[in-house]
């Protein structure tokens, strides 16, 4: 069973960013999802989260996390590449 790190950055107010003082993270286990969703998770780690560079600023990305027996891979992507399943996983947390 693998856990999945899930963060939400940027957007309109920065969510995420180094002096923000909201965080936006959640995890799921990848047995959860559909094998459609799995398949764009894999499909997304494949492609090592090349994001698109003509993105807006104020739109939201996703950094999603794993751990491999090489250690922890990371990839971001933006928020209409995610898996509702795992966008619905993410909380606000004031730190």
């Amino acid at each position: 069973m693998s856990k999945l790190k899930i963060e939400r950055l940027g957007g309109l107010a920065g969510f995420g960013s180094q002096n923000s003082h909201l965080r936006s993270v959640g995890e799921i286990d990848m047995d959860t999802l559909s094998e459609k969703d799995k398949k764009t998770v894999e499909d997304l780690f494949a492609s090592q989260g090349k994001v698109e560079k003509d993105l807006a600023v104020d739109v939201f990305r996703y950094r999603i996390s794993r751990t491999t027996s090489e250690g922890i891979e990371s990839v971001e992507q933006s928020e209409e590449k995610i898996p509702v399943a795992i966008k619905q996983t993410v909380k606000d947390e004031i730190i």
